[in-house]
């Protein structure tokens, strides 16, 4: 039987594997809607405008599925 500090030192390696994966498959996302050309009505030099870009950006979902955008992240 596992003492409390293996099963501790498990949860939080997969705790903080899903975390490292969940902001990679995040950061992918940004990236494919970033070169995909998404988002580009707003004007760059404008600050405030630039900000918009940033949040459409974040929120933009693209790719059917999760796994496939780690699968581009890692390869």
């Amino acid at each position: 039987m596992k003492s409390w500090k293996d099963i501790a030192f498990t949860v939080i390696a997969i705790a903080l594997a899903v975390r490292i994966i969940a902001a990679l498959i995040g950061l992918e996302n940004y990236r494919y809607a970033n070169a995909r050309g998404m988002c580009n009505e707003f004007d760059t030099k404008d600050p405030v405008a630039r900000v918009l870009k940033e949040q459409c950006l974040d929120e933009t979902f693209e790719v059917s599925s999760s796994l496939w955008l780690l699968y581009k992240a890692i390869f």
